[in-house]
C-alpha cells in the first residue's frame, strides 16, 4: 500500500515505478530513499470501517489526517 500511495501521488503509475520505491514498515511506514529525486512523507490512516489507507504527500512532514464519516445525505 505504501508504494501504491507514493506512485499515485507522483502520477507515474504502478507499472513504471514499483522498483523506484523502497520502503521500511518499522517503526512507522517510511521511504528509505527519495523517489524520482523527491522525498515523500507517509501517513497510515485507519478508516471507520476498520480498513486502512496510506497517504503520501511531498516533503518530509507526515500529514495530519482527519477522517470524516459521511452521512447518507452526502450522496443524494
Amino acid at each position: 500500500m505504501v508504494k501504491e500511495a507514493v506512485l499515485k501521488e507522483t502520477g507515474c503509475g504502478l507499472a513504471h515505478g514499483l522498483r523506484e520505491v523502497s520502503v521500511a514498515l518499522h517503526p512507522i511506514p517510511h521511504l528509505t530513499r527519495p523517489v524520482f529525486g523527491q522525498l515523500h512523507a507517509i501517513a497510515r490512516v485507519r478508516l471507520s470501517c476498520g480498513h486502512h489507507a496510506m497517504l503520501s504527500v511531498p516533503g518530509t512532514v507526515s500529514p495530519a489526517v482527519t477522517v470524516l464519516s459521511p452521512h447518507i445525505t452526502d450522496f443524494l
